[in-house]
C-alpha cells in the first residue's frame, strides 16, 4: 500500500530517485550512509550543544530507512519491466510499483540468495534516496 502510495502522491519525487540509481555508485552511497549516520549521530548526542543536531539526524535516518524500504520494491520493479520489455527507459507507475513488490517479495523466498539481492536493491533504494536529496535539495538551496 505504502509504495503504490508513494507512486500515486509523489510521482516527481519517485521519478527523480528510480533516475538516481546507479547500482554502484548508489549501493555504496547508501551502505556508507546506513553505518556512518548513526555512529555520527551518537558522537553528536554526546557533546550537549549538538544534542538537537543528533535528534533531528536520527529522525532523518529512520525516515529514510523506511522511504528505503518503500522505493526498493519501486526501483526493483523498475528494473524487471526493463527486463521484461526491453526498454532502455526506467519506466515508474503503478503497475511497475506493484510488479516490483511482487517481485521482491519472491525474490526473498529464494534460498541463502534472496535475503542478499533485498539488502542490494535497499542499499541501492537507500543511496538513490541520499544521492537524489544531495543534488536536488542540498546543491540547489
Amino acid at each position: 500500500v505504502a509504495t503504490l502510495g508513494a507512486v500515486l502522491v509523489l510521482p516527481r519525487f519517485t521519478r527523480m530517485i528510480v533516475e538516481q540509481e546507479r547500482l554502484t555508485k548508489s549501493g555504496l552511497v547508501g551502505f556508507v550512509v546506513l553505518f556512518v549516520l548513526p555512529i555520527s549521530a551518537v558522537l553528536l548526542l554526546v557533546s550537549v550543544i549538538a544534542i538537537p543536531i543528533g535528534v533531528l539526524m536520527f529522525l532523518a535516518y529512520g525516515a529514510t530507512l523506511i522511504a528505503g524500504a518503500i522505493m526498493s520494491s519501486i526501483i526493483m520493479g523498475s528494473w524487471f519491466y526493463r527486463l521484461l520489455t526491453r526498454h532502455q527507459a526506467l519506466e515508474v507507475n503503478w503497475r511497475t510499483a506493484l510488479l516490483g513488490v511482487i517481485v521482491f517479495y519472491l525474490v526473498g523466498w529464494v534460498p541463502v540468495i534472496g535475503w542478499l539481492v533485498q539488502a542490494l536493491v535497499f542499499l541501492v533504494a537507500y543511496g538513490s534516496i541520499w544521492r537524489t536529496w544531495y543534488q536536488h535539495i542540498w546543491q540547489n538551496r
